[in-house]
């Protein structure tokens, strides 16, 4: 059933929880308060995502595989990196099925994204272009017209602008019909015309590195976790890993493992019961033995003691303004 959904974050963790359409790991890059909002309209076949962020932050992000994504920036001075690939405004990621990769957001930032199952694309497609817009095993950056990519970005912020002035519109079944009507066609063009640009073999093949590791980041989230066993479980050696990291995260394998797990304690203690909990020992689960470093790095990432952020556990950081569902 149609309906829409309008959200304001100020936290990493609760940022990364409303995406619900993609599994993220999100690690913010810069100090200062984070903000994000978020616009959510779902249409009988077709799933649209508006976002405003406003910190320099990397994530993995891993894409339901049921369905097909594009993502683009949604205005001129925005921009953001697909995996090693610079995405400029007029630019569209085609998504593989079930794609992971790394996206890095270089400052304040809008994007958007645009969804709907392959079996629905490739109907539309067949309909409207006379071809299947197969999404590309690895992902793709298209370059569409830009009378075809402008008019698609026009219709996707209007869709947005509807659902965050008048929500319960939304809901209504003709209306959502007749915005995928005027979104359908325009997705389709830009997905089958203008020219292509695919990741090399080689790419593909340091992208797979970068895939592993976070794999064993995840598995490992927990405990100690040293450079020789990390490339061992990998299969790859420190040169290689270290080459990937500093390619498509702009960080070494322990800076980046670092911040993922500052991040990690930073959401534990914002969510924690400040009766019960050990600021020592949440620290130490998550592989930080010395207590004074552990705080020196995060009052340096997140601009406030450990103890500072446990006493506002209690707050709620991420408040819905309006959501509507029929």
């Amino acid at each position: 059933m149609p309906g829409s959904a309008v959200y304001g974050f100020g936290d990493p963790a609760d940022y990364q929880d409303g995406l619900l359409s993609a599994g993220i790991d999100l690690v913010v890059t810069c100090q200062g308060e984070f903000k994000a909002d978020v616009t959510r309209v779902d249409l009988h076949h077709v799933h649209l995502l508006r976002c405003h962020e406003e910190l320099a932050r990397l994530a993995f992000v891993s894409l339901q595989p049921h369905l097909v994504f594009a993502t683009f920036p949604t205005d001129p001075g925005s921009a953001m990196t697909w995996g090693t690939r610079d995405v400029r405004h007029g630019d569209i990621v085609f998504h593989g099925r079930g794609e992971r990769f790394h996206q890095r957001v270089p400052a304040e930032t809008r994007w958007g994204s645009i969804a709907l199952s392959q079996e629905h694309l490739v109907a539309y497609g067949r309909a409207l272009a006379g071809r299947d817009p197969i999404p590309p095993r690895f992902g793709a950056i298209l370059h569409p017209p830009r009378r075809i990519v402008t008019r698609l970005l026009r219709l996707h912020a209007q869709a947005a602008r509807l659902a965050e002035r008048r929500p319960r519109i939304v809901m209504h079944s003709e209306i959502a019909r007749a915005l995928e009507h005027d979104l359908i066609p325009a997705v389709i063009q830009c997905l089958t015309t203008g020219t292509v640009e695919e990741n090399t073999p080689a790419m593909q093949s340091r992208a797979a590195i970068m895939v592993g590791f976070e794999e064993v980041l995840a598995a490992r989230g927990e405990g100690p976790l040293h450079m020789p066993e990390l490339c061992a479980t990998i299969g790859v050696s420190e040169q290689a890993l270290r080459s990937c990291c500093k390619e498509f995260i702009g960080l070494s394998p322990i800076q980046y493992l670092r911040r993922r797990r500052l991040e990690l304690v930073h959401t534990a203690l914002r969510r924690a019961d400040p009766r019960s909990t050990s600021i020592t020992d949440l620290a130490g689960r998550y592989g930080f033995s010395a207590p004074a470093r552990f705080a020196h790095l995060y009052r340096k990432m997140f601009g406030e003691t450990p103890s500072a952020t446990l006493r506002r556990a209690s707050l709620q950081a991420v408040s819905e303004y309006r959501t509507v569902w029929a």
